[in-house]
């Protein structure tokens, strides 16, 4: 990106949100693990930025991006007017955080604006592939201006965000080959939530298995995708780790040894079996195929997390956690 301050918003640059992440790409694969669902509650803070999406009241999706991820980073500094030297009183003049809701189907167009494939041709949430496109032109404005033709492919294509501290003017500022993008997103107040973190942080873990992503996969492809639910058995004695599920093509049964070629990490305390809705667990496959490692962590009242852990480059990594609720007993045997 250029030298050149593309901030278009009249508010001053230190009551900007403002970060520069050198791929995008880093950005659209969050996105599109979320992509199951039409709009994400975008949350900005010191510590970075996370999108949350909550389907049915009963699951959480959540991906992160630490600060330290972006080359530049800056939290808005809101002056108060009733003190004669703000910068005093931090607690008291800066906002802990900026929320605000987007619609991901448009978010992942302007970022990949400049190649890749589209958001459209990849998202589960149905409907006329032409419809997001309509939505991309209602729901965000975007100019391109420079010299020459390219595309993203060729090499990674940075990324500058901007916002308001009232969640308004959610910019983007992209380039490649001497083309500049700027798209102006808009933005929605944010839906109400369940808490399910604190929910899951309440009740004592009882268990915690990490694995490699591609053993978790190649038992998920054994899953017949009619099955209405997923049972986890999860237990200190045989068959320790125990998935299984039943569909119209049958039953399916994986069970995995406590060794350590195949469980990197295996904690359990009590033996503890939740069923949980496949269509709540069936949007964590996205996420799983972008991933290296996952956790899989149950509490005491068998709220399960999962978290799954994607290699960006070399050196750093980020995660995309799923919180899930389980089936009540007389809903599973039903």
């Amino acid at each position: 990106m250029s030298n050149q301050d593309y901030r278009s918003s009249s508010t001053p640059a230190n009551r900007q949100f403002l970060a520069y992440l050198e791929n995008v790409q880093t950005l659209v694969i969050l996105l599109r693990a979320l992509s199951h669902k039409e709009k994400a509650t975008c949350v900005l803070s010191r510590s970075g930025v996370r999108f949350i999406v909550e389907d049915a009241k009963s699951a959480q999706a959540r991906a992160y991006l630490q600060h330290n991820l972006f080359r530049d980073f800056e939290f808005p500094f809101t002056p108060s007017n009733d003190l004669d030297d703000p910068s005093q009183h931090p607690e008291e003049t800066q906002p802990e955080e900026i929320v605000f809701s987007v619609n991901i189907t448009t978010l992942v167009d302007c970022l990949t604006i400049f190649g890749g494939p589209t958001s459209s041709s990849h998202h589960s949430s149905g409907g006329d592939p032409d419809s997001s496109r309509d939505d991309f032109t209602q729901s965000s404005r975007w100019r391109s201006y420079g010299r020459g033709m390219g595309s993203g492919d060729e090499h990674p294509v940075p990324l500058r965000m901007t916002c308001d501290p009232d969640g308004s003017n959610f910019e983007l500022m992209l380039e490649t080959n001497s083309i500049v993008t700027q798209c102006r997103v808009s933005t929605y107040d944010p839906d109400e939530m369940l808490d399910l973190q604190s929910v899951f942080a309440e009740e004592r873990t009882v268990c915690k298995v990490i694995m490699k992503s591609t053993w978790l996969k190649s038992a998920f492809s054994e899953i017949d995708t009619t099955a209405t639910s997923i049972s986890l058995l999860l237990s200190p004695h045989p068959p320790f780790f125990r998935l299984s599920a039943s569909g119209l093509a049958g039953e399916a049964e994986m069970d995995y040894p406590k060794d350590t070629d195949v469980l990197e990490s295996f904690q359990c305390y009590d033996t503890i079996n939740y069923s949980y809705k496949f269509s709540l667990i069936h949007p964590c496959l996205k996420a799983l195929a972008a991933s290296s490692k996952t956790s899989i962590r149950v509490n005491d009242v068998g709220v399960l997390s999962m978290q799954f852990m994607i290699n960006l480059n070399s050196k750093d990594v980020t995660f995309i956690e799923f919180l899930i609720c389980p089936l009540a007993e007389e809903e599973d045997d039903d």
